[in-house]
């Protein structure tokens, strides 16, 4: 399907809104969001303040960027494509084939300038500046990548001792966020400024090797994940973070010490991801402003595992992929 495809009208049937195993009286109602005929898997990857969500779906042979309707059901976008964000004024941006795309809130497609082979977007803001990342095979590392609003494409900066970078997240003001890999250090979060500096974010304690930046909100606060080792203790655990407007950051807090994630950031703080239980079992988690964390609910207690949330709207609905096969939302009460 070629780059101009507009948006099919056909919807399939609204999200399934299942029970939690034990719901609590101001637990989040968890939704399967709709699926299209013969639609094997899916997943969620980001949400608007609208509540329109976003992501892909697998039929047949193809994988289709999807857009869901505050009622659940499955709109699809393109064919051969992944969504993975949406704006405020209904921008989704992700990749069409090998290219960064953009539709439009019509439904009209644009590959996006390629600084190598192969490009993703993946993440935007209202004004529609978007951001994500390229790379090739011809040895030339991954590089972040900024498109304006007029479609040119902007490495952005790094060192001469960096090998490799990635965007994860913008905000209103243009702040972008994301990762550098240096051979001699390891991988790091940065915050790329509007004025075009870059900035180091700063490092947790026990921080060893990978640090990344996710998300960033209005206010300067980011989301991340850090490989961290505790003290006195010869492992090692992802943690999920979160950098303060000042810059200091703070290790969230982990149902184990097993594994957990940062992977989006709301307006207030709140922090959304992952997080392992006592038997390895993933669960998609929230960190509220003050640091106090929250499993979301399951479809019940056979099925544990898989989920995650991917992303977070202001008004605190949760998107995301449960039990490692279908788009999940998680919404307040």
């Amino acid at each position: 399907m070629h780059a101009g495809r507009r948006l099919l009208t056909a919807a399939c049937a609204a999200g399934v809104v299942l029970a939690a195993a034990t719901p609590a009286a101001a637990e989040p109602v968890l939704t399967k969001l709709g699926t299209l005929p013969t639609a094997t898997n899916s997943g969620a990857y980001g949400v608007n303040n609208s509540g329109v969500a976003v992501g892909w779906m697998n039929i047949q042979n193809y994988r289709l960027a999807v857009r869901w309707a505050p009622d659940g059901s499955a709109t699809e976008i393109d064919r051969s494509a992944i969504a993975r964000a949406i704006s405020d004024t209904g921008i989704v941006v992700g990749e069409k084939g090998i290219k960064a795309a953009r539709w439009a809130p019509d439904g009209t497609a644009t590959l996006l300038p390629s600084v190598r082979e192969y490009c993703t977007a993946r993440a935007v803001n209202d004004s529609g500046v978007v951001v994500g990342d390229c790379e090739d095979r011809s040895g030339r590392g991954q590089v972040a990548v900024r498109w304006n609003i007029d479609g040119t494409a902007q490495i952005l900066p790094m060192s001469m001792d960096d090998a490799s970078s990635a965007a994860y997240g913008i905000n209103a003001a243009g702040a972008v966020v994301g990762e550098v890999f240096n051979p001699n250090v390891g991988v790091r979060a940065v915050r790329w400024n509007p004025d075009g500096t870059v900035t180091d974010l700063a490092y947790p304690p026990g921080a060893v090797y990978t640090i990344k930046a996710t998300g960033i909100n209005d206010a300067g606060q980011i989301s991340g994940t850090a490989t961290v080792q505790a003290p006195g203790q010869p492992y090692t655990q992802r943690s999920a973070l979160r950098w303060a407007e000042d810059g200091s950051v703070t290790v969230l807090p982990s149902l184990t010490t097993l594994d957990s994630e940062g992977n989006a950031i709301s307006a207030d703080g709140t922090v959304v991801g992952s997080t392992d239980d006592a038997q390895d079992r993933g669960l998609a988690a929230k960190w509220a402003p003050d640091g106090t964390l929250t499993t979301l609910p399951t479809t019940g207690p056979s099925d544990t595992s898989g989920y995650v949330a991917d992303a977070v709207n202001d008004n605190g609905m949760v998107v995301g992929l449960g039990n490692g096969t279908w788009a999940m939302r998680w919404t307040e009460q």
